[in-house]
C-alpha cells in the first residue's frame, strides 16, 4: 500500500454520518446480517457513554490501551475527529492522547506495555490520514514519529535466544519476544508506513522472520511463541500479516487458513475476542469459502455475547468486568470486548487503511 493511501480512503470514512451500511465494491460479502449495523451501532454508543470529560473511556484496563482501541473501533465505523456521529468523541479520545504522550514516546508505563504501545501507535496512524485540520495533523505526526521510533529501537535489544530475533515482548527493550505483542507491533509499523513514515526493510523483514519462526509445522498452525501450541487468535494473526506483506502463498500461510477453518472459535477458546477479531481479519484477506465459514461463527458468537447496552459481555481471561453497585444496579466496564467485536464486526465495511493490500 502506497504512503498516504489514509488520506484517499478519507473520502469513504466521511460518509459515515449516523451509521454506515458501505462496502467495497471489491469485497463482496453479501448477504450480511440485517441486524449487523444496529449491533454496531449499539455497540458505538455504549463506548461513547464511557468516555470521560479528558477523553479517555472509563474501563477496566490502561487507559492509553483503552483509548486507543475505542478510538480503532470508531474509525473502523467511519467516525473520524470531529465528523460523524461521534467525530466529537473520536477528537476528545485523540486530545487526550496527544496531550498524556511521554517525553520519551513510550505509551506502556500506564500498565499497557509494548502491546498497549503498539495499539495506540496503531491508532495514531489511522487517525493521521483522517485529520484535515492542518494543526493537529503536525501535532499527531509529531506523536507518532516519537511512538514509532520506540518500537524500531526496541527490535534491536538483545535476545537471549536466537529464535526471539527480530520480535517483541513486554517491555521496549526486552531480551525475549512473543507473536501477540510482535503482531500489534507488526500492524502498528504497517500503519505508520501506510501514513508516510519511513520503516526499513530490515525492520520488516525481521519482524516477518520471527512470525515464521513461531510455526508448527507439527500443528498447521502458529504460535505464540516457537515450540509452544498454536492457537486460533496467533494464526489468525499470522495468516493476516502474511497476507498482507504478498505473503498468502506461502505453505506455512495456506497451513494457517486451513487451521482457522479447522478450529472455530467457541465459549472455551481462550482469548475469544482477540481470536474473533484476528480470525475474521484474516478470513477476509483470503475471501471465500474460508471467509463464509469464519465469518459465520464469528457473527454468531458475538451476536450471543452481546448484552441490552450494547457492551459486548466480558471473557473470563480477558480484560472486562460486571460489578454491582450498592443499589442492585450493573455497572459495566467492557470497553475491550466491546472494541474487539466492533473491530470484528466492521471488516465488511472495508474503511481501515492499514488492512487494504
Amino acid at each position: 500500500m502506497q504512503p498516504f493511501r489514509g488520506l484517499i480512503l478519507l473520502s469513504c470514512l466521511l460518509v459515515a454520518l449516523h451509521s454506515v451500511p458501505i462496502y467495497a465494491a471489491d469485497f463482496k460479502l453479501q448477504p450480511l446480517p440485517g441486524d449487523l449495523d444496529e449491533r454496531i451501532n449499539k455497540g458505538l454508543a455504549y463506548l461513547a457513554r464511557q468516555q470521560k470529560a479528558d477523553g479517555s473511556f472509563e474501563s477496566e484496563g490502561s487507559p492509553a490501551a483503552m483509548t486507543g482501541l475505542s478510538i480503532l473501533a470508531f474509525l473502523s465505523c467511519g467516525h473520524t475527529p470531529d465528523v460523524g456521529k461521534y467525530g466529537l468523541t473520536v477528537r476528545g479520545a485523540v486530545d487526550y492522547l496527544l496531550k498524556l504522550a511521554p517525553d520519551n514516546g513510550y505509551f506502556g508505563t500506564d500498565g499497557s506495555r509494548m502491546d498497549g504501545h503498539a495499539i495506540v501507535t496503531l491508532a495514531l496512524a489511522e487517525v493521521y490520514g483522517t485529520e484535515t485540520d492542518p494543526v493537529q495533523r503536525r501535532k499527531v505526526r509529531a506523536v507518532l514519529e516519537q511512538v514509532v521510533a520506540v518500537i524500531v529501537d526496541g527490535q534491536s535489544a538483545e535476545k537471549k535466544e536466537k529464535s526471539a530475533t527480530g520480535g517483541w515482548r513486554y517491555e521496549p527493550r526486552s531480551d525475549d519476544s512473543d507473536l501477540f505483542v510482535t503482531s500489534w507491533c507488526m500492524l502498528a509499523l504497517r500503519a505508520a508506513e501506510n501514513a508516510g513514515l519511513a520503516v526499513s526493510k530490515e525492520t520488516t523483514e525481521g519482524a516477518t522472520n520471527y512470525l515464521m519462526a513461531c510455526y508448527r509445522d507439527d500443528q498447521k498452525g502458529f504460535a505464540y511463541k516457537p515450540k509452544r501450541d498454536s492457537t486460533i487468535s496467533i494464526t489468525g494473526a499470522a495468516v493476516l500479516l502474511l497476507g498482507l506483506s504478498n505473503n498468502a502463498k506461502l505453505p506455512e500461510a495456506q497451513a494457517g487458513v486451513k487451521y482457522l477453518v479447522e478450529h472455530q472459535v467457541n465459549d472455551q477458546t481462550p482469548t475469544g475476542y482477540l481470536s474473533i477479531y484476528y480470525a475474521t481479519q484474516a478470513a477476509a484477506q483470503v475471501g471465500d469459502p474460508t471467509w463464509a465459514i469464519v465469518w459465520k461463527t464469528a457473527y454468531e458468537q458475538l451476536a450471543k455475547r452481546q448484552m441490552n447496552e450494547g457492551a459486548w459481555r466480558p471473557g473470563p481471561d480477558e480484560q472486562g468486568r460486571i460489578d454491582h453497585t450498592s443499589n442492585g444496579q450493573q455497572k459495566i466496564l467492557a470497553v475491550y470486548p466491546t472494541s474487539m467485536a466492533i473491530l470484528a464486526l466492521s471488516v465488511p465495511y472495508r474503511l481501515m487503511p492499514v488492512f487494504q493490500k
